[in-house]
C-alpha cells in the first residue's frame, strides 16, 4: 500500500488517515508510537501516556488533511510536552482543552510565560 499521496499542489499528504481513539491511551503491555501530523506525536509507553507537540484544535493555518486524533477522545493524560513556541509546535486551545484530563505540562520557560 502506497504510504502517501500527492494533492493537486503537487504536495506530499498521507495516503489514508487512521483515527486515534480513547483506546490508544488505554494501558498497555508494550510501546507506541503515533504520529499526530505536524510535529505531533502520542506515546504510550506501558499505560504511560505522553503528548509531544499537539496541534489537535486552534491550528491558524490550512492543513492537507485532517488531524487523527480531536481533544475529547483524550480523558486521562500523564503529560503534554510542548518543545518550542512556533505554531506548528504549540496551540494554546489544545493545552486549554486538555487541562482537566493532563497530569503535567512540560515546556521552555518562555513558552510557560
Amino acid at each position: 500500500m502506497k504510504k502517501y499521496a500527492i494533492n493537486d499542489k503537487n504536495q506530499a499528504m498521507p495516503a489514508r488517515i487512521i483515527p486515534v481513539n480513547e483506546e490508544a491511551f488505554a494501558p498497555q503491555d508494550h510501546t507506541t508510537v503515533t504520529w499526530l501530523g505536524n510535529a505531533g506525536i502520542l506515546i504510550n509507553a506501558q499505560g504511560t501516556t505522553i503528548l509531544i507537540d499537539p496541534l489537535l484544535c486552534g491550528f491558524d493555518m490550512p492543513l492537507l488533511f485532517d488531524i487523527p486524533l480531536t481533544t475529547d477522545k483524550v480523558k486521562d493524560l500523564d503529560a503534554y510536552l510542548v518543545t518550542h513556541i512556533d505554531n506548528d509546535h504549540f496551540s494554546r486551545e489544545t493545552c486549554q482543552k486538555l487541562k482537566d484530563v493532563c497530569h503535567a505540562y512540560h515546556s521552555t520557560q518562555f513558552v510557560a510565560e
